[in-house]
């Protein structure tokens, strides 16, 4: 004990002074801190189940209490819905076919042929003649070139035809 300490303070010294000590605790002690805890949280949530279960419930009694008129008409929304889903399914395949023919038809490769857009034939055909239109022109069948091959310029250059005497 310190020497300026009086005999009053000298409970209260030593109190301080164990509770600065390191406490240890053995693995009993531990376990029970540690069970303590985990009945703490089970407590917490035990009626979780019990709650899941009545919202189960629930939703069976607001169906068994549904009229039979208020259930066809919930599944004839569901039956409505799937209709207008097949429909919109099928108005993209007749678009989708309108394309690949007008597309044929007026001579498009077929990687342009996906990129064509309109509801309807004249939109589709007026969009592949747009295409059409800014696409560079096949070379005459039968020309001096092969396909693939860029053509010569001794046969465009009239100074070059006259000097090569073509």
């Amino acid at each position: 004990m310190p020497d300026d300490i009086t005999p009053a303070e000298a409970p209260a010294a030593e109190e301080a002074q164990a509770q600065h000590a390191e406490k240890t605790y053995t693995q009993a002690d531990i376990d029970r801190i540690i069970g303590e805890r985990i009945a703490g949280v089970k407590s917490k949530y035990a009626d979780y189940e019990d709650a899941k279960k009545a919202a189960a419930e629930l939703a069976e009694l607001k169906a068994a209490q549904m009229t039979e008129v208020e259930r066809v008409k919930a599944e004839a929304e569901a039956a409505r819905a799937e209709l207008e889903a097949a429909r919109a399914e099928a108005k993209n395949a007749n678009t989708r076919a309108l394309r690949i023919k007008v597309g044929t038809e007026k001579g498009l490769p077929s990687p342009l042929i996906d990129r064509l857009t309109g509801e309807d034939e004249e939109s589709i055909a007026a969009d592949a003649d747009a295409i059409l239109s800014v696409m560079p022109k096949p070379a005459a069948p039968g020309g001096s070139n092969p396909p693939g091959e860029a053509p010569d310029p001794k046969d465009s250059d009239p100074f070059l035809k006259g000097l090569w005497g073509r």
